[in-house]
């Protein structure tokens, strides 16, 4: 799977406070079989949390998928947003 994602040109995001060595992916035992989990700030502030994960390098291309979707999304709404300055024009 991380030689999939390094194929692609992405990379994920390391961390060094983590213990797992990736951004918002934590580990806790007590989730049997999928112990790494994703938790990130939502847009209220709020932790929400993106699944359970078999490893880490799968949790954090879920945090790395999370990251470039919210991007995706404002890249849209800002070219919708010249779209209609240009059309009001």
């Amino acid at each position: 799977m991380v030689a999939t994602v390094q194929e692609e040109g992405l990379r994920l995001v390391p961390s060094r406070k983590s213990g797992t060595g990736y951004k918002c992916v934590v580990y806790n035992s007590a989730f049997g079989a999928r112990p790494f989990n994703v938790q990130v700030r939502g847009e209220t502030g709020k932790t929400v949390r993106l699944g359970a994960f078999t490893t880490a390098a799968e949790a954090a291309l879920a945090q790395l998928d999370d990251e470039l979707g919210g991007l995706r999304a404002r890249t849209r709404e800002a070219e919708a947003e010249r779209v209609r300055a240009v059309a009001a024009r």
